[in-house]
C-alpha cells in the first residue's frame, strides 16, 4: 500500500463554500429551478495520481455529478441538459448557455451560437450519423447569493 492509499484512510469532512447558486431554466413546456451550494471535499481514491481537495455540488459524491433536466423536444426527441459543475461556476463567477452539456437522443451536442432565447448546438459526426444542428428554446437566469 502506497502512502497515497494510507492518506485515503483519513476521514476529512467536506467544507461548505460561501454562497448559494440559483439557476432557472424554462423550456418550451416547463420551468426548472435549482438552488444549491458547493463544497470542497477531499478526493481520496487510493490512486497513484494522488489525493487532493476538489469542489462539487453540496452532498453529491463527485465533481462530475451535476444537476440535470430531461424533457421531450417538440419533434419528440429526448433532451438531457446538464448544468455546469461547481468548478465551472466558481471559476467563471457567472453562468451562460455555453456552459451547458446537451445530449439529444443519446448524442452529445456542443454550443455554437445564440439569438435571444434560441440556442444552437451542434453534434459531431457520430458513427453513420452526420453532424447536425439543433435549436433549443431555453430561457435561463442565474443568480449568486452571498
Amino acid at each position: 500500500m502506497g502512502s497515497y492509499c494510507a492518506d485515503a484512510e483519513i476521514e476529512r469532512e467536506p467544507v461548505s463554500i460561501p454562497g448559494t447558486h440559483v439557476i432557472s431554466i424554462i423550456t418550451e413546456r416547463k420551468e426548472y429551478d435549482f438552488t444549491f451550494k458547493c463544497e470542497k471535499y477531499y478526493d481520496a481514491q487510493c490512486s497513484t495520481r494522488g489525493n487532493y481537495w476538489d469542489v462539487r455540488y453540496n452532498s453529491f459524491s463527485s465533481k462530475h455529478d451535476t444537476q440535470e433536466i430531461e424533457y421531450e423536444l417538440p419533434d419528440q426527441a429526448h433532451a438531457k441538459v446538464l448544468l455546469p459543475s461547481c468548478n465551472d461556476l466558481l471559476d467563471k463567477k457567472s453562468f451562460d448557455v455555453s456552459m451547458l452539456k446537451v445530449w439529444v437522443s443519446g448524442i452529445p451536442y456542443f454550443y455554437r451560437s445564440s439569438d435571444k432565447d434560441l440556442h444552437v448546438y451542434i453534434s459531431h459526426k457520430f458513427g453513420d450519423i452526420e453532424a447536425r444542428d439543433i435549436v433549443l428554446d431555453l430561457k435561463i437566469s442565474y443568480e449568486f447569493k452571498e
